[in-house]
């Protein structure tokens, strides 16, 4: 299992782990573990808007919740969350409030 620290990675960083590992790349969330299971090609993706490195927003033209890293946004199509199942973008959004979530220091 990977860590990502959006704090200090970048996309092309947060992407190439999520290609060599796959669903392994995760943070936490509430102290729960919460897996990236489908990211989006930085290259492929235009999302962009001011926000600190860590935040999360959904957008609802792609239903992608993107994640800010250092250089930029990328996006996920599918999460896991510790205990739960697996769900859309568009439900990890709607069953939290994106706005208050900062993703900046993963637990070791």
């Amino acid at each position: 299992m990977s860590n990502i620290d959006c704090s200090t990675m970048t996309t092309g960083e947060v992407f190439n782990i999520h290609k060599a590992l796959g669903y392994r790349v995760s943070d936490y969330i509430d102290n729960k573990k919460l897996q990236f299971l489908e990211l989006v090609d930085p290259k492929e993706t235009s999302f962009n808007r001011e926000d600190v490195t860590g935040s999360l927003h959904f957008d609802k033209s792609s239903n992608y919740v993107y994640i800010r890293c250092s250089d930029g946004w990328i996006g996920c199509k599918k999460f896991k969350v510790q205990d739960k199942k697996v769900v859309s973008a568009k439900d990890f959004a709607n069953g939290y409030n994106l706005k208050k979530i900062v993703l900046l220091n993963p637990k070791q």
